[in-house]
């Protein structure tokens, strides 16, 4: 049986190779590759352009650095909540996401968060993703800037902890140059009733460290 498969694959292979010469050899098919060689595949320009970072990512250089924060939440029952603690904002995979690291304390519990802020060249939309140590779920908002650069305006649906259903979230990011910005989060709940439940607000420590992104260039 195995001499049988031997000679049976020979015969395929003695087959076979006569024909791919006469395709090596075949001068209409050498033509066709010549003719096409300089062809440009019209996708690459799409996805060249979905893959790079630009002005839209520029925008959120302002938020580099390191911050201190000064926060408070308003819990479910009406008490507000004070918290204090750090962040620093760094661009990341070669300036395509600008990822945040918050470290403090809340409620006598420290607190340590990540963010990441981007925007999708395919969809047009800025985005924001949040994950803590205050619980296993996350955050994923998407939303837009203001003409001006200094209002981030997002909005997120999540689960309610409680009654599981959906809550709707706006999240708001007011610039205050030179070395301040807010942050700001509402919750919409079930009944519709649009609440403000936590505030942010960060003070620059140093100066900005420079940008990972090329400078846009110069209008002639």
């Amino acid at each position: 049986m195995r001499i049988h498969r031997w000679i049976v694959t020979l015969a395929l292979a003695a087959a076979v190779m006569p024909a791919a010469r006469a395709a090596e050899r075949d001068p209409t098919r050498d033509a066709r590759a010549r003719a096409t060689t300089g062809l440009k595949d019209p996708r690459t320009d799409v996805v060249k352009k979905a893959m790079t970072p630009g002005e839209n990512h520029k925008r959120l250089d302002y938020f580099l650095g390191d911050w201190t924060t000064q926060g408070m939440t308003w819990l479910a029952n009406g008490e507000a909540v004070k918290s204090a603690g750090t962040c620093h904002f760094e661009w990341t995979m070669g300036g395509r996401y600008l990822r945040s690291s918050y470290a403090g304390i809340f409620m006598d519990q420290p607190l340590e968060g990540m963010g990441v802020d981007g925007y999708d060249n395919v969809s047009g939309d800025y985005f924001y993703l949040w994950i803590d140590n205050m619980g296993t779920g996350y955050l994923a908002a998407s939303g837009s800037v203001t003409h001006d650069g200094k209002t981030f305006t997002y909005t997120s649906t999540s689960q309610d902890a409680l009654s599981r259903k959906p809550v709707h979230y706006r999240i708001v990011r007011y610039v205050q140059e030179p070395d301040a910005f807010v942050l700001q989060m509402y919750m919409t709940s079930p009944g519709g009733r649009e609440s403000k439940v936590m505030q942010i607000r960060h003070a620059r420590v140093a100066p900005p460290p420079q940008s990972a992104l090329p400078s846009p260039p110069q209008s002639q």
